[in-house]
C-alpha cells in the first residue's frame, strides 16, 4: 500500500489479497442549539430555535489493486493515493498511468498548474480540497395552539442538512455517450432540506399525557386492593377478573403502548438523551419500543409460540438500568413514552416475582424501617452534626 498516510498494515499485500480499500475517515463537528418560547397566550405558544454547526470530514490512506502480480512482482501502485490526494500540501504524484516502477512517476506542484503539458486530471488533483468543509446555520420555527387540555395542533418550520463529503475515487473519468466526459467530484457538497408540517404527529399524540412528566400514577389494581382491605363499605365488581400487577406480555400492555410502538418512527432521539444509554448500559428507550412492536408481530405470525415481551425481548437489566428520568419522553417529537412500558414491566417483577434487585430491595426496607433510605436510625440522624 501507499507509505504517505494512513496504513492499518505496513507492507505488500497478501498472496490471496487483489484489492485493498484501506482508508481512514475522520469527522470533527462542533455545533451549538438555542430555543425560546414564548407563551403569546393561555393557549398558543411560539418557539424559535437556531443551531450554528462547523464541520470537517477528512480521508486518509489509500485505494490499492495488486493487478500487477499476474506479470510481475506486486509493487503496489496501483490504485488513488487519498493520502496524497486530499492533504492540501499543493503537490501530487501522477500514477494514473500505472507505471510499477516508483522511477517513472512524476510529482507536479501548483507551479505546473500553467504548464500545457500538465494533464488535466493532475491539474485537478493539484487544486483538491485538504478537507470537506461545511459551516453555517439552520433555524426552526414552531406555533403550538391548545384546542384543550387534551388536544393541541401545530405547524412547524424548519431547515435541516446533510454535510458534503470528499469523494475517495476523486478525479476519476470516464467518457459519456455523447462523446464528453464525466469526472467525479473531489467534494460533495452539503445538501439542504426545508420542512413545513403541520396537525398533530400521529394518532397516538391523542392519548398522550400532557400531565407532569415526573408523576407516575397509582396502579388501579393495587388500589382496589388497598380499599377492599381497609374500607369496609368498599363492594368489590364480582364480574371483574383479577388483574395481573404489571405487565409481562403484550396483553397485559394498554393498547396506547402498542399504538405507541407503532408510531415510533426509530429517529433514535430517546436513545440519544438517555443517561443510561449514555453511561454504557444496556438500555435504549428505542430498542424498547421496537421490541414491544416485533413481540406483536411475533404474535400475529405465530400465536402458539411460547415467548414473552419480558426476557425473551426485553431483559431485565435494560429494566433496571432506567433512572425513570423521562429524558426519553421529553425528547420524542412524537410523545411517545417508553417508561411506561418499562414502569409496568418492573412493576410485573416487583409484585409478581419478588425480583427486586438486593440494593432496591435493601432502600425499601431502610425506608420502610428507619424513614430513610440508609441503613441509620431515626434517632442517629443529628449524629454527624456533633462530629470533628
Amino acid at each position: 500500500p501507499y507509505t504517505t498516510g494512513f496504513t492499518s498494515e505496513d507492507g505488500p499485500f497478501p498472496e490471496d489479497t487483489i484489492f485493498r480499500n484501506d482508508v481512514l475517515r475522520t469527522d470533527r463537528q462542533l455545533g451549538f442549539f438555542g430555543e425560546v418560547s414564548f407563551d403569546v397566550a393561555d393557549n398558543l405558544t411560539l418557539i424559535a430555535g437556531v443551531r450554528h454547526y462547523d464541520i470537517e470530514v477528512d480521508l486518509e490512506g489509500s485505494a490499492n489493486g495488486s493487478f500487477f502480480n499476474s506479470f510481475q512482482p506486486d509493487c503496489n501502485v496501483y490504485g488513488t493515493d487519498i493520502s496524497d490526494l486530499y492533504n492540501g500540501d499543493g503537490q501530487y504524484t501522477d500514477r494514473n498511468a500505472g507505471v510499477c516502477e516508483f522511477t517513472g512517476q512524476t510529482t507536479y506542484t501548483l507551479a505546473d498548474l500553467d504548464d500545457p503539458n500538465t494533464p488535466a486530471r493532475v491539474k485537478a488533483a493539484l487544486q483538491a480540497p485538504d478537507v470537506a468543509k461545511a459551516d453555517g446555520q439552520i433555524y426552526k420555527f414552531t406555533g403550538q395552539y391548545r384546542l384543550n387540555d387534551d388536544v393541541m395542533v401545530y405547524a412547524t418550520y424548519s431547515e435541516c442538512f446533510r454535510p458534503g463529503l470528499l469523494n475517495r475515487p476523486g478525479g476519476a473519468s470516464t467518457a459519456l455517450a455523447n462523446g464528453g466526459t464525466y469526472s467525479v467530484p473531489y467534494a460533495l457538497e452539503t445538501d439542504d432540506l426545508t420542512n413545513y408540517e403541520f396537525g398533530w404527529k400521529a394518532p397516538n399524540t391523542w392519548y398522550s399525557k400532557l400531565s407532569a412528566r415526573g408523576r407516575i400514577p397509582a396502579m388501579s389494581s393495587v388500589t382496589r386492593e388497598i380499599k377492599a382491605m381497609l374500607d369496609p363499605s368498599y363492594v368489590p365488581d364480582s364480574a371483574e377478573v383479577p388483574a395481573r400487577f404489571g405487565a409481562k406480555d403484550i396483553e397485559d400492555l394498554h393498547f396506547v403502548n402498542v399504538l405507541n410502538a407503532y408510531s415510533c418512527t426509530e429517529c433514535g432521539r430517546c436513545t440519544s438523551e438517555c443517561p443510561a444509554n449514555q453511561t454504557g448500559k444496556l438500555l435504549s428507550p428505542r430498542k424498547i419500543m421496537m421490541a414491544t412492536r416485533d413481540r406483536v408481530e411475533q404474535l400475529l405470525t405465530t400465536p402458539e409460540n411460547s415467548d414473552t415481551l419480558l426476557d425473551h425481548w426485553i431483559s431485565r437489566e435494560e429494566l433496571w438500568a432506567c433512572t425513570t428520568c423521562n429524558a426519553c419522553v421529553e425528547a420524542c417529537p412524537l410523545n411517545i413514552d417508553p417508561l411506561d412500558i418499562i414502569q409496568q414491566m418492573r412493576q410485573y417483577l416487583v409484585m409478581e416475582e419478588s425480583a427486586a434487585p438486593a440494593s432496591l430491595n435493601t432502600m425499601m426496607n431502610n425506608v420502610e424501617n428507619n424513614g430513610a433510605p440508609w441503613a441509620y436510625p431515626q434517632a442517629d440522624r443529628a449524629l454527624w452534626t456533633t462530629e470533628n
